[in-house]
């Protein structure tokens, strides 16, 4: 591809970073969907927290493709990203995971945004949650996203998003005392920002999220959902002002209790959902419908476990 867009302007310099720890089963599929978008301004970067397994193999292997690489103890997840944004040189950053893969075009797809938009603070596109051996199941479509969305239950599909160095330096570090939703409250803050008129979806598939057993977004259970009650405390009630109402505040809580009350529909405990589905009600007339509208999904839902536990397995 030429080193310049069609009207002469020069392609922005993307910035990927791939935290990485003991993942060699996957990366592989992972550098290969980066290296291979044919991108002519890319800026690769992997924060390795000292994988055992035969993920160093494999990172040596594109190295000379690589823009730069480390293998050290770290503090988790959130400090290896940290580290690579830190030392990101690109305006447009990106974060994908050493288990999930970019679309085929989606840097290009970025760029056109980033020159169209007039340099956005954000950047962000559909996605496909796929199993294990990264066959689609779901398309979590972004169009008309809102802070409304997230707050009722709808969450941004982490490698579709892309965000500006300037929207980094406002926003400071992912916070590292979280494990499971780190992305949630990162685009939280992101979403709680006044100007977020400079958001910018694109409409068409960015990435490919695998979700199987062991990955965060299918563990934890309880203690997952637990998290976004502290993030609530943390990130909701210390920026609440007049452009955000404490109605909203109230739909987030009961759209976390809804997600609750899911897990114990799904581990057999019945009453303990219920009684939650029914806090859920008094706190939000909206959180009443998201009961209405999931409690479908809660039984179905079980099912639907059962066969990707095997899926999972294989």
């Amino acid at each position: 591809m030429p080193e310049t867009t069609p009207g002469g302007r020069p392609w922005p310099l993307i910035s990927v970073i791939t935290p990485s720890f003991n993942q060699g089963r996957f990366i592989e599929e992972t550098i290969r969907s980066v290296l291979l978008q044919g991108y002519p301004n890319l800026e690769y970067i992997i924060i390795d927290g000292g994988s055992t397994d035969k993920t160093l193999e494999i990172i040596r292997k594109y190295e000379k493709w690589i823009s730069f690489w480390v293998s050290e103890p770290d503090e988790g997840q959130a400090d290896a990203v940290n580290k690579g944004w830190e030392k990101a040189n690109g305006p447009i950053l990106g974060w994908l995971n050493s288990d999930d893969i970019y679309a085929s075009g989606a840097f290009y797809a970025v760029a056109h945004a980033w020159l169209e938009a007039s340099e956005p603070l954000m950047i962000y596109g559909d996605a496909y949650s796929t199993d294990i051996t990264l066959s689609p199941y779901k398309k979590k479509t972004m169009k008309g996203y809102s802070l409304k969305a997230m707050l009722s239950g709808k969450r941004m599909p982490q490698p579709s998003v892309f965000i500006s160095k300037k929207l980094f330096s406002e926003l400071g570090p992912l916070n590292q005392s979280l494990y499971y939703s780190l992305d949630f409250e990162y685009f939280l803050r992101a979403w709680l920002k006044p100007n977020i008129e400079k958001y910018f979806y694109v409409p068409q598939v960015l990435a490919y999220s695998r979700r199987y057993a062991d990955t965060k977004c299918q563990s934890g259970g309880s203690q997952r959902v637990e998290e976004n009650f502290r993030i609530l405390e943390m990130v909701w009630k210390r920026q609440l002002n007049a452009y955000h109402t404490y109605k909203e505040w109230r739909l987030a809580y009961a759209s976390s209790l809804v997600l609750l009350a899911q897990r114990y529909f799904e581990n057999g405990s019945l009453f303990k959902g219920v009684s939650l589905l029914g806090v859920a009600f008094r706190w939000s007339s909206l959180g009443v419908w998201n009961v209405v509208k999931a409690l479908p999904r809660f039984f179905l839902k079980r099912g639907r476990g059962l066969v990707y536990k095997k899926r999972a397995k294989g």
